[in-house]
């Protein structure tokens, strides 16, 4: 990397308030010009809409109106926290980066949303200080931690065994988990046993690597967690032109349906749930 490039990407990762925009959604949101997150949200009002819904449909077959602690482990400008606190008591958001985080607080202060508790730190298997490579600035939820040590482009970033940074309360009260950390979602499951144990909490992650997704898997059956799930559009596996026709000609929804990880090969997901008891998902689907 040169130091002119490395002095733009800076240049664009503090223009932190360059984008705001109510877009088509209720919430306003601060971003960052160029970045591919931020674009969605200007445009479209939040950022993987589908997702969102499916897991919003989720929520309100499975938790109380307004109740329960949900953990949003990779939170960055803040678009999962934000749409999440209007159906949950508390949402406790992590993010170690420190221009994302900057964001994730203005974007909670702008829509004057008070139950969204926002933590500049990452979640992990133990405390320590990771080496951190930092994202390209025109998709800033890229970046990950690294064994690799220090090199161009990494920050050292401070993280915390999940199961201590959690009060008594929260863990007690802990109804999702929600883990986007671009390769470091099995560290962040391991930091979590004893709350996951305790609460039973569904786990909702996002995992590309088939190690990765087979491994987060294996240490939540050891958990009791015997259900998966995934939610996607229909036509998922044909070719990308051909899945654009077909959702528009077709008026296709996304839906969850129960899936076997095992068989999974890489990318099959966009989102897997995981839960100790069967859910009603046609229940859950009705509400999407």
């Amino acid at each position: 990397m040169t130091y002119l490039s490395y002095l733009l990407r800076e240049a664009a990762a503090k223009a932190m308030v360059s984008l705001l925009s109510k877009g088509r959604g209720p919430l306003r949101f601060a971003g960052i010009v160029g970045d591919h997150i931020s674009i969605r949200i200007g445009t479209m009002g939040f950022y993987e809409r589908h997702i969102l819904d499916g897991v919003a449909a989720l929520i309100r077959c499975c938790v109380p109106p307004r109740g329960g602690v949900v953990l949003d482990v990779g939170a960055n400008i803040g678009n999962h926290a934000l749409y999440l606190s209007r159906l949950v008591r508390k949402v406790i958001a992590y993010e170690p980066h420190p221009h994302l985080f900057e964001l994730l607080r203005l974007n909670c202060d702008m829509n004057r949303v008070n139950n969204v508790e926002c933590r500049n730190l990452g979640l992990s298997d133990a405390e320590a200080v990771l080496h951190f490579v930092e994202p390209l600035a025109d998709n800033m939820g890229k970046g990950f931690f690294t064994t690799a040590g220090a090199g161009d482009g990494t920050l050292r970033m401070r993280v915390e065994r999940g199961d201590r940074s959690l009060s008594e309360s929260d863990a007690r009260d802990l109804v999702a988990v929600k883990i986007d950390t671009e390769g470091h979602e099995l560290k962040v499951l391991q930091g979590l046993r004893d709350s996951l144990s305790q609460s039973s909490p569904v786990v909702l992650f996002e995992t590309r690597a088939t190690e990765e997704l087979l491994g987060c898997a294996e240490v939540l059956r050891r958990l009791g967690y015997s259900y998966f799930y995934s939610c996607d559009y229909p036509f998922r596996d044909s070719p990308r032109t051909l899945r654009v026709f077909r959702r528009i000609l077709c008026r296709s929804r996304p839906a969850w349906k129960s899936v076997e990880l095992a068989t999974c090969a890489r990318g099959d997901f966009s989102l897997i749930c995981a839960s100790k008891s069967r859910l009603p998902i046609d229940q859950v689907n009705s509400l999407m």
